[in-house]
């Protein structure tokens, strides 16, 4: 509010409502600030659509349905179900409605990235048993996110106007613009650069290093925990 009172002499005027470029002024006075009705579109690019879709670029996400059923179960976690369920249903609706839902330059629609820790909070309740499947599809995802992280993630929007002439695998942020980066040679700063003056290809080591870390970590967790639910459950 200081802030606020400082640079547009108004406690309650933030900087969204005092835009000086012509376009973006208009479109945050339509509706609440920006935001519409929800909008179908923009919800199946936000989310299944190769080009920028969050399912698409991260497909063991889509586990996390069958998550939300397995800890709506659980009878000591089901308000951390509810809660999840609700924050990223609610992010997903909202932000379709938004005039600029893609966000400008990014690899994916970004307004929605407090939702994913939410996601993993419904992962942790997939059965043992799905173990492998989980594991296939986080290769998966780790993979093309290590393309995006390892080139840019301010990816051009310049594709969001045609976007709906493309079909449905005409356009990929991943593989037709970070992908094309990379065997360019365009890497971005990283660790392995910073630390270890590594080149090209060799300076993604410790990313990945990190990666397989944390992964396992997630996994003997999950593992840990699905163990001491079952004497619980029965």
């Amino acid at each position: 509010m200081a802030y606020n009172k400082i640079c547009f002499n108004n406690y309650f005027s933030i900087g969204y409502s005092n835009l000086d470029n012509q376009y973006f002024s208009a479109s945050m006075n339509q509706g609440l600030m920006g935001i519409l009705w929800p909008n179908l579109k923009a919800l199946y690019y936000m989310t299944i659509h190769p080009a920028l879709g969050i399912l698409w670029q991260s497909p063991v996400l889509f586990l996390a349905i069958l998550g939300a059923f397995f800890i709506l179960r659980s009878r000591q976690y089901r308000a951390e179900g509810i809660l999840s369920i609700w924050i990223i249903f609610s992010y997903f609706v909202v932000l379709s409605g938004y005039y600029m839902w893609w966000g400008g330059y990014a690899l994916s629609s970004r307004f929605i990235i407090p939702a994913l820790p939410f996601f993993c909070l419904l992962l942790i309740f997939i059965p043992n048993q799905l173990n492998w499947p989980f594991i296939g599809l986080s290769i998966v995802s780790i993979g093309q996110m290590v393309i995006a992280a390892a080139s840019t993630v301010l990816v051009p929007d310049t594709m969001i106007a045609n976007l709906s002439k493309l079909g449905y695998f005409g356009y990929s942020n991943i593989y037709n613009y970070c992908l094309k980066e990379l065997l360019k040679g365009n890497f971005t700063q990283n660790l392995g650069q910073q630390l270890f003056h590594l080149k090209s290809w060799e300076s993604l080591i410790p990313l990945f290093v990190l990666l397989v870390g944390f992964t396992l970590f997630f996994f003997r967790e999950k593992i840990k925990l699905h163990n001491q639910q079952q004497p619980l459950q029965q």
